[in-house]
C-alpha cells in the first residue's frame, strides 16, 4: 500500500509541474563562469634577458671596431662618450662598455679606444661575464686559456704569466690582447690590428 501511494503522490506532483516522468528534470540555468585571460607575460628588456654578447670576432654585439663615436653611441651599448667623434686613445671620453667598472692597475672591464689619429674604435675591453667563442673570459684559468688559444704565451721568462696577443678566428685584422696574472685572466680585449694607442 504504501508503495502504490508514494509512486501515485510522484506521478500527481509531476502532473502539477507539468513534466514528464521520464524526461530527466530541467537544468538550472547557469551563467558560465567569466573568461579571464592570463596576463601577458611581461619580458626582459633585450639587454637583461639575453646572456652577454662574445666579445669577437668583429666586436661586442652591435658595437663593432672601426666604428666612430656617432655610431658605437648608436648601439646604445657604451656610457660616458665625450662629445664630438674624436678619439683620446681611452682617455674619459672614449667612455666604456654598460657594466664595465672604473679602471684600476689590475683590470680595465669595460674600457674602449678610439684612435686620436683615424678616431676610430680600435679596441674593446671585456666585462665580467662576456666571454670569446671559445669560451675564454676573465678569470678563465691559464689551462683554459691554452687549451683555447695553444699559441698564446706570454712575453717574458714565464710564458705562463705576462700579456701576449693571439689571432681571433674569422677575423685577420683583429686580435686579442689577453693578460695573465697567478694563473688567470685578468684582462682580455678585442683589438684592431690598426690600434695604435699602446703597445
Amino acid at each position: 500500500m504504501r508503495r502504490g501511494a508514494m509512486v501515485a503522490a510522484l506521478v500527481a506532483a509531476a502532473g502539477l509541474m507539468g513534466c514528464d516522468v521520464d524526461s530527466p528534470a530541467p537544468r538550472a540555468a547557469t551563467t558560465p563562469p567569466p573568461v579571464t585571460t592570463a596576463p601577458a607575460a611581461t619580458t626582459a628588456s633585450p639587454a637583461s634577458a639575453l646572456p652577454p654578447p662574445n666579445l669577437g670576432p668583429e666586436g661586442y654585439g652591435a658595437l663593432k671596431l672601426g666604428m666612430t663615436k656617432a655610431q658605437a653611441r648608436a648601439t646604445g651599448l657604451v656610457t660616458g662618450l665625450g662629445a664630438g667623434d674624436a678619439g683620446e686613445c681611452g682617455g674619459p671620453g672614449d667612455g666604456r662598455l654598460h657594466g664595465g667598472d672604473p679602471a684600476d692597475r689590475d683590470s680595465l672591464p669595460g674600457w674602449l679606444a678610439f684612435s686620436s689619429r683615424s678616431n676610430r674604435l680600435v679596441a674593446i675591453y671585456a666585462i665580467p661575464g662576456v666571454r670569446t667563442p671559445e669560451g675564454i673570459g676573465l678569470g678563465s684559468t691559464y689551462d683554459e686559456l691554452h687549451a683555447a688559444y695553444p699559441a698564446w704565451e706570454a712575453i717574458g721568462p714565464d710564458p705562463t704569466n705576462g700579456r701576449r696577443g693571439v689571432d681571433v678566428r674569422g677575423n685577420p685584422d683583429a686580435h686579442y690582447r689577453i693578460v695573465v696574472r697567478d694563473h688567470k685572466v685578468r684582462q682580455l680585449s678585442l683589438d684592431s690590428d690598426e690600434q695604435d694607442c699602446y703597445e
